[in-house]
């Protein structure tokens, strides 16, 4: 009996070690993922995919890893990269919206609109509560023409956070784009009121002014866009906007 009590020992040595290993191991893979987050937090990409993979290489089964580094891919342009991660993510945690929404806006930027579409909605299903997922489904329905679906998205968004700035945005486009400019112009001016960063707003919000024959707003409004973005590409066709408020403001006098 005492080669049985020898291997028996053994064995919970072996067992007490392995395990000792493993949370060593994992805790040092949590380490450097925490740093990664860090380094992303600070704008350090670089410094932050390090650190995933560092962490990924500890523990190849790290879903937040790979869920995190691939959304620093899709930031750094990187598309390939960060479908790989996300596709991992998934595959580790598939009940993740998260990993959807991140994949989805991936999809997005290789103007894979259907796929994105798919994303955002596997997100939506997994957690009804995501507001980005409704704010990204929304403005692919914007750029997608489906302008209703847009609005009922953005007004998800907004139910979910009455002060974001992105979903009056959104109302405000697709109102815009269903030629209701009554209904785009409280949107518009809400949405910058809530961020007044977001000037590439006051083009549709100059829009509707003018179709609501406000034209001296409308004015000030294309003047404020151009003022704001200097270096626009359509800054020509809102020179010629402006030469059309002014001489619909010169006939009316």
């Amino acid at each position: 009996m005492l080669y049985k009590k020898g291997i028996y020992i053994f064995l919970l040595l072996f067992i007490a070690g392995w395990l000792t290993g493993c949370t060593t191991g994992k805790s040092k893979a949590e380490s450097l993922y925490n740093a990664g987050v860090d380094f992303a937090n600070q704008g350090d990409d670089q410094k932050a995919i390090e650190s995933y993979t560092s962490a990924i290489q500890i523990d190849p089964n790290y879903a937040l890893a790979y869920e995190n580094r691939g959304a620093l891919y899709d930031r750094m342009g990187q598309y390939d990269n960060a479908l790989k991660d996300l596709n991992k993510a998934i595959e580790l945690d598939p009940s993740n919206a998260q990993n959807y929404d991140n994949r989805g806006t991936v999809y997005f930027h290789l103007n894979n609109l259907a796929q994105a579409l798919l994303d955002y909605s596997k997100a939506i299903e997994l957690k009804p509560d995501l507001i980005g997922a409704y704010r990204n489904r929304s403005d692919i329905y914007y750029s997608t023409d489906n302008f209703e679906k847009a609005i009922e998205d953005a007004n998800q968004v907004l139910k979910l956070d009455p002060n974001d700035s992105d979903g009056y945005a959104l109302l405000g486009t697709s109102y815009l784009s269903l030629d209701q400019p009554d209904k785009a112009i409280g949107n518009l001016e809400k949405a910058l009121q809530l961020n007044p960063k977001n000037t590439h707003l006051y083009l549709p919000k100059g829009v509707a002014n003018a179709m609501l024959r406000n034209f001296k707003q409308a004015k000030a409004d294309f003047e404020k866009y151009l003022e704001t973005n200097p270096n626009a590409a359509d800054k020509e066709d809102v020179l010629k906007l402006i030469d059309r408020v002014n001489a619909e403001l010169k006939n009316s006098h």
